[in-house]
């Protein structure tokens, strides 16, 4: 799980292996957190290979523990988040959007493909 960078160790956690390829709630990014804080490297990298959806609150408790994670006094940790896919970083985007400025929110426009029957 570990690995060197420069000579600067840091964790990676293979996201669908700790948590699973579907990530759905605050609780399973929760358990992300105690993982984050039992590694002593500062730098963490969130792996989103095989991810293939996380939802909207567990996209909003992770961009939260990278906030509060970078804030600490003691014990900080840098967290990326890397190999999302087109899905989960769109989750990330919209999420972090909101957050910054609530105003953006009815800005967003979500647009599904409308595809005929007989195009299938």
């Amino acid at each position: 799980m570990k690995k060197e960078t420069k000579n600067k160790k840091k964790t990676t956690i293979k996201m669908a292996n700790f948590l699973a390829p579907i990530i759905s709630s605050r609780d399973i990014a929760n358990d992300c957190l105690k993982e984050i804080l039992k590694s002593r490297d500062k730098i963490i990298e969130l792996d989103f290979t095989d991810v293939a959806f996380i939802s909207r609150s567990a996209a909003h408790e992770l961009l939260l523990i990278q906030e509060k994670t970078q804030k600490r006094l003691l014990n900080r940790k840098k967290i990326s988040f890397v190999c999302t896919n087109k899905n989960v970083e769109e989750m990330f985007n919209i999420v972090a959007i909101s957050r910054v400025s609530p105003s953006l929110r009815n800005k967003i426009i979500f647009r599904a493909e409308r595809i005929s029957i007989e195009a299938l």
